[in-house]
C-alpha cells in the first residue's frame, strides 16, 4: 500500500465532476432540446473556443442529460475533444459511457484536461453516439453544458490507465473478481505510466479530478473474455480517490484520501463511470518536495466480475483515432492536477 498509518491522513471529497468551484467559467449551454439516434452518429451538443497558450492547460467539464423514447437498453456516450485550427485533434480525448435503460432523464458527466503543445485557437466540443435505432434520445436544454476554466493554468497534468480494447481482450486490460485479484490501485499498481506532478512553485493548495470507468461482465457480454463473466444481474464496487504527496526521496509524504463509496450498476446499464474528485488539497513544505501522485482504489464487492475501462491508443473504426501510434487518443480512466494560487 501507498498509504500506512504513519503518514498524515487527510480527509477529502469525493462528488460529481462539476465546475462549480471554477470562478467564471467559459459555457457552452445547449439551447434547446435536441433528438438523436444511431443514425446522428457523432452528435455535437456543445462547443468552445479557447486561446491558450503553449504548455498551457484548460479545464473543461461536461454534463449530458438526456431522455429516451422506450426502455430497451441503448448504449450512449459523453466526448470531451479540443481541435486545433485544422480541425485535428489535440491531445486525447476523454470518453465516458453507459446504457440508458428508462425514459425518464439520465446524465454523464465527464471532464478533461487540455494542455496546448503551441500557442492558438482550439475548438473544444462535447458530443455524444448512441446505440439506439428504434427510438431517438433527446439531450436535454440547459441541463446540458461544457464549461471551461477561463484563464490558462498550469503547469497541469493528466495522468490514464493502460491501453483496453472495447472487447477487453489485449493483455493490458485490467479485470477485477473471477480469476483476478479483486482490488485494485488504479493508475498506479496496474502499470499505468506513474508520472510524479510537480506543483507550480506559488501554489499553496492544488485540485485532483478524476473519473472511474467499469462495464460489468455479465455471461453473454462481448465487451470481456469469457473467463471474467459472471452470471449476477449486474456487480456493486468500492472506490476512493487518493493523492500523495511525495519527500524528496520519491518515497510517500502525505497523503489526501476522498471518501470511499459504494456504487451498484446493472447489467442493464452495463457500462458505469463515476466521477472523483479530491479539491484543496494542501501543499506541505515539510515534505521536502512538491511532487505529487494519484490512484484510485477500485474494489469488487459483489456480483461480476468488471472489467476497468481503458485508453485506446487507437479507434481504427473513428478516423480521428485510426493511426495515433503510441500517443493516447481517447482515455476512459483518468486523473488530473492543477495547481492554486
Amino acid at each position: 500500500m501507498l498509504a500506512s498509518t504513519q503518514l498524515p491522513l487527510l480527509a477529502g471529497q469525493v462528488t460529481q465532476a462539476d465546475a462549480a468551484n471554477l470562478p467564471n467559467p467559459v459555457v457552452s449551454t445547449l439551447p434547446k432540446n435536441l433528438g438523436f439516434s444511431a443514425a446522428s452518429g457523432d452528435k455535437e451538443f456543445a462547443r468552445l473556443s479557447l486561446n491558450v497558450q503553449a504548455g498551457r492547460s484548460r479545464r473543461l467539464f461536461g454534463d449530458l442529460t438526456a431522455t429516451a423514447g422506450g426502455t430497451k437498453a441503448v448504449e450512449w456516450d459523453v466526448k470531451i475533444r479540443c481541435l486545433d485550427e485544422s480541425g485535428v485533434q489535440v491531445g486525447a480525448r476523454s470518453a465516458a459511457s453507459k446504457n440508458h435503460t428508462t425514459t425518464g432523464a439520465v446524465t454523464i458527466s465527464s471532464s478533461l484536461l487540455f494542455t496546448a503543445p503551441r500557442t492558438g485557437s482550439y475548438t473544444c466540443l462535447m458530443t455524444s453516439h448512441t446505440s439506439a435505432s428504434d427510438y431517438s434520445l433527446t439531450a436535454q436544454a440547459g441541463t446540458t453544458f461544457l464549461k471551461a476554466s477561463p484563464v490558462d493554468e498550469g503547469p497541469a497534468q493528466q495522468w490514464h490507465n493502460p491501453d483496453c480494447d472495447s472487447a477487453g481482450q489485449l493483455s493490458s486490460c485490467v479485470y477485477l473478481g473471477g480469476p483476478n485479484p479483486t482490488q485494485r490501485n488504479l493508475l498506479r499498481d496496474d502499470n499505468s505510466v506513474v508520472r510524479p506532478w510537480t506543483a507550480p512553485s506559488g501554489a499553496t493548495t492544488a485540485d485532483f479530478r478524476g473519473v472511474l470507468g467499469l462495464t460489468t461482465c455479465f455471461s453473454t457480454t462481448a465487451s470481456c473474455r469469457s473467463q471474467d463473466r459472471g452470471s449476477s444481474s449486474g456487480s456493486t464496487v468500492s472506490s476512493r480517490f487518493d493523492v500523495t504527496q511525495l519527500n524528496s526521496s520519491g518515497t510517500p509524504c502525505q497523503v489526501t484520501r476522498g471518501l470511499l463509496v459504494t456504487s451498484t450498476f446493472s447489467k442493464e446499464v452495463h457500462h458505469f463511470t463515476l466521477p472523483l474528485e479530491v479539491d484543496d488539497v494542501p501543499i506541505s513544505n515539510a515534505c521536502g518536495s512538491r511532487d505529487f501522485t494519484v490512484s484510485i482504489f477500485t474494489g469488487l464487492v459483489s456480483g461480476n466480475p468488471v472489467k476497468v475501462d481503458g485508453t485506446r491508443n487507437s479507434v481504427p473504426q473513428d478516423p480521428a483515432c485510426a493511426t495515433t501510434g503510441p500517443s493516447a487518443c481517447e482515455v476512459e480512466t483518468w486523473a488530473f492536477a492543477v495547481g492554486n494560487r
